[in-house]
């Protein structure tokens, strides 16, 4: 059976070190002073000056948190708004290996998706890209795998097997063509 997995976003943070300080710390630590300050109104640098970082930007968390909390939260709600932070949803090993799909939902919209293969051994596709190890039909699939990423986040649409009418006829895409349909009709995922 094919299985999800939900986290926090800080668990998906390197465990790099600055200064002293570890990345997921810093994330640690902004989360305890935003719930601290209970902010209902934009935010400068003046009210963050006794926020010490070292990894994020100021001025990039100031204009994250002051874009939303101008937004009109009940308008701005994705249709993707049920999908837990950081999840990923994995099928079943079948003909040597396993999509694995990563989303980064916002309450606004679909931010980020990333897809890969792993094969029955426990090797990604990526890491083949990466390393130069990886065949003209692994380079096309991964290829077409972005292609297909980014169509997602582009157009906010899990459904898309028709968009892609050439890749729709292939087995190897009639699988993952599945997989991401299973984000619009908001299925229970169980391990």
């Amino acid at each position: 059976m094919a299985d999800s997995m939900s986290s926090y976003p800080n668990l998906y943070v390197s465990h790099k070190i600055k200064n002293g300080i570890m990345e997921k710390d810093e994330i640690d630590e902004i989360q305890n002073f935003f719930n601290e300050k209970q902010f209902n109104k934009q935010i400068s640098k003046e009210d963050l000056k006794d926020l010490s970082l070292e990894f994020i930007d100021k001025d990039l968390l100031i204009s994250m948190f002051n874009e939303m909390i101008v937004q009109d939260y009940q308008s701005n709600i994705s249709k993707y708004g049920y999908l837990s932070e950081g999840e990923y949803r994995k099928d079943d090993l079948a003909n040597g290996y396993k999509y694995q799909i990563s989303v980064i939902p916002f309450r606004t919209g679909i931010l980020y998706v990333y897809i890969d293969i792993i094969s029955e051994n426990g090797k990604y596709l990526s890491d083949l890209i990466d390393n130069n190890k990886a065949t003209s039909k692994q380079t096309e699939m991964y290829n077409n795998i972005q292609k297909i990423s980014k169509y997602i986040v582009e157009n906010q649409l899990f459904d898309i097997s028709e968009k892609f009418p050439s890749l729709n006829q292939i087995d190897d895409y009639k699988r993952l063509f599945k997989l991401l349909k299973t984000y619009d009709s908001n299925t229970e995922w169980n391990e």
